[in-house]
C-alpha cells in the first residue's frame, strides 16, 4: 500500500504542479496584457503632449514673426519719415523753394500713425516697454511736424 500511496502523492504533486503552472501562465498573460495596456496609454498620452507642445511652438513662432514684421515695417516707415524730414530741413536751410503741402512728409507721418495703431492692440498694449516705445514714436512723429523742433530735438 505504501507504493500506491507514493504514486498517489506523485500524481497529486504533478496535478498541483500543473495547476500552479496554469495559474502562473494565467498570471503572466494577465500581467503581459496590463503591461501592453500601460504602454498603449503612455504612448497615447505622450502623443497628445507632443501635439500640445508642437501647437504652442507654432503659436509662439507666429507671434514672433508678426512682431518682427511689424518692427521691420516700423523701421522702414521711420527711415522714410526721417529722410523726408531731413530733406525738408536741408531745403529750408538752403533757402530753396519747398513744396507747399509737404505731401511726402505727411504721407510718411501717416504711415507711422497707422503702424502705431497696431501697437495699441493687445497683447502689445499691455506690455510697458511697448507702451513706452509707442510714446517715443509718437513724440518723434510730433517733432517732425515742425522744422525748428526737428533741428533741435531730433
Amino acid at each position: 500500500m505504501r507504493g500506491k500511496s507514493s504514486i498517489d502523492e506523485c500524481l497529486m504533486a504533478v496535478r498541483t504542479y500543473s495547476h500552479r503552472e496554469k495559474l502562473l501562465k494565467l498570471v503572466h498573460a494577465k500581467s503581459f496584457t496590463v503591461l501592453l495596456a500601460l504602454i498603449f496609454v503612455l504612448g497615447y498620452l505622450s502623443i497628445r503632449r507632443m501635439d500640445e507642445v508642437s501647437t504652442q511652438g507654432q503659436e509662439l513662432q507666429l507671434q514672433h514673426s508678426a512682431r518682427l514684421s511689424m518692427l521691420l515695417n516700423l523701421r522702414l516707415a521711420l527711415t522714410k519719415l526721417d529722410n523726408e524730414a531731413r530733406l525738408r530741413q536741408q531745403t529750408e536751410s538752403r533757402g530753396e523753394l519747398k513744396p507747399p503741402f509737404d505731401m511726402r512728409l505727411n504721407t510718411a507721418r501717416d504711415e507711422i500713425n497707422e503702424l502705431l495703431q497696431q501697437i495699441e492692440r493687445p497683447p502689445l498694449s499691455e506690455d510697458p516697454s511697448w507702451s513706452q516705445f509707442r510714446r517715443d514714436l509718437e513724440a518723434y512723429a510730433d517733432v517732425t511736424e515742425d522744422v525748428r523742433r526737428y533741428s533741435l530735438e531730433a
